[in-house]
């Protein structure tokens, strides 16, 4: 089993409780502050927005790169857990305890 974040799902299911609660014990979880490019303190509705702009500028229907799909997942799993103020706060508070 790989050690790496998978951030391909089945189908268009957003990730349960329990797979997000998981998922902060890897090692390798991803900065999601860095994915969508906002501060730490950044609000609900900056998150929105810069969401909204790299979701544009990713899209793979509009970036035809090999890569544009990979990162239009990670923005949308960023998203996912960032816009949750739930998970925002489990998220948050594993990274604090590193």
């Amino acid at each position: 089993m790989s050690d790496e974040i998978s951030f391909e799902r089945k189908g268009k299911n957003k990730l349960s409780d329990d797979e997000f609660t998981k998922s902060l014990l890897n090692e390798n979880l991803p900065d999601y502050y860095a994915i969508l490019q906002v501060q730490k303190n950044a609000s609900q509705d900056e998150i929105k927005r810069q969401f909204r702009l790299l979701a544009k500028k990713w899209h793979p229907d509009k970036k035809q790169s090999n890569d544009a799909e990979e990162k239009m997942a990670q923005i949308n799993m960023a998203y996912e857990v960032l816009s949750s103020p739930k998970r925002r706060k489990m998220y948050d508070q594993h990274f604090s305890e590193k």
